[in-house]
């Protein structure tokens, strides 16, 4: 039998609010990078006495050709030491039409050692998705949530965010 993988798939938690990525098919001028206009980037945190949830969701269009190889692969970290990562889903939007494209066996889980350089380990781990048949004007919409507290925050919770990207 094939190895259980280290995520699940799931609806988002209840506390979440939903977002729905704008439906323009405007390119913003100046807000376009490696071929793929940012949509929507959003992150809802909730902190409890005992944990940490934090959902992202995010959806990109395909401007041009260059931006195919890079809107078909999502990344989604996280540290198996404290963390537990859910795939609520990754979809693709094309004509009008959204359905979704995550196929939970083909998800491939990685240990991409980011610091191997300085000889530093920390065991990240990173499930990556690989979506077929990307198309210019394709919108690539993702959400996932990872739950858990780093040990060495003692109990107590730090965060940073990310206010924009290159664009």
């Amino acid at each position: 039998a094939p190895a259980a993988q280290p995520f699940k798939v799931a609806p988002p938690p209840s506390w979440v609010e939903p977002i729905q990525p704008e439906a323009r098919h405007l390119e913003p001028a100046g807000e376009v990078n490696g071929g793929v206009h940012y949509v929507l980037h959003e992150t809802q945190v909730r902190v409890s006495a005992r944990t940490a949830e934090r959902y992202s969701h995010g959806a990109r269009r395909v401007i041009n050709e260059s931006g195919i190889e890079d809107a078909a692969e999502l990344e989604f970290e996280f540290d198996p030491s404290y963390e537990r990562l859910t795939i609520h889903g990754v979809w693709l939007q094309r004509n009008g039409q959204r359905r979704s494209v995550l196929e939970p066996s083909s998800v491939r889980v990685i240990q991409k050692e980011r610091e191997l350089e300085q000889r530093l380990f920390n065991g990240t781990l990173s499930a990556l998705v690989f979506i077929r048949d990307v198309r210019v004007g394709d919108v690539i919409e993702h959400a996932y949530t990872t739950e858990g507290v780093n040990p060495v925050f003692g109990g107590r919770y730090a965060s940073s965010h990310e206010v924009r990207f290159a664009v």
